[in-house]
C-alpha cells in the first residue's frame, strides 16, 4: 500500500433560533499520494510574542494539523511578512484544524493571553 495522507473535514451551522436559515453542512474528504513518509509532532508552549512553527526531521511539509490544548486562551497561527505577524487563523481553547501548507512559508504561533499550548502534525507530501 501507498504512503497517503487522508483529511477528513466538515463545517455545518445550526441556529438555535428559527430567525434565520441553517447554513448547509458542507464537508468532504481527500486522499492525497504522500511520496515522503514522515510526521512530525513537536508541542510548542506558545506567549505573547509568537514563536517560529517548525518540524524536525520534515524537509517540506506540506500538511499541518494544529490544535490549541489549552481551556482557556486562544492561539494565533500565521506567518511573519514585513517584520510584521499576521495571524490567518485562531484556534479557541479546545479547537484544531488541518491544513495545507506552502512548504516554504514559515508559520508563527502567537497566544492571546497567557502560555497555551499548541500540538502540531506536520507530514510532507
Amino acid at each position: 500500500m501507498a504512503n497517503t495522507i487522508k483529511c477528513t473535514s466538515s463545517l455545518e451551522c445550526i441556529p438555535a433560533t428559527g430567525t434565520y436559515g441553517k447554513l448547509p453542512k458542507h464537508g468532504g474528504e481527500q486522499t492525497i499520494s504522500q511520496v515522503t513518509a514522515g510526521v512530525s509532532c513537536p508541542q510548542l508552549v506558545t506567549s505573547t510574542t509568537s514563536a517560529a512553527i517548525t518540524f524536525p526531521g520534515l524537509t517540506a511539509p506540506r500538511w499541518v494539523r494544529f490544535e490549541n490544548i489549552d481551556t482557556t486562551n486562544s492561539i494565533q497561527i500565521g506567518p511573519y511578512v514585513a517584520a510584521a505577524f499576521h495571524p490567518m487563523a485562531e484556534l479557541k481553547p479546545g479547537e484544531s484544524f488541518p491544513c495545507p501548507i506552502w512548504p516554504t512559508v514559515v508559520l508563527h504561533a502567537k497566544a492571546t493571553a497567557g502560555t497555551p499550548k499548541l500540538n502540531c502534525q506536520g507530514l510532507e507530501t
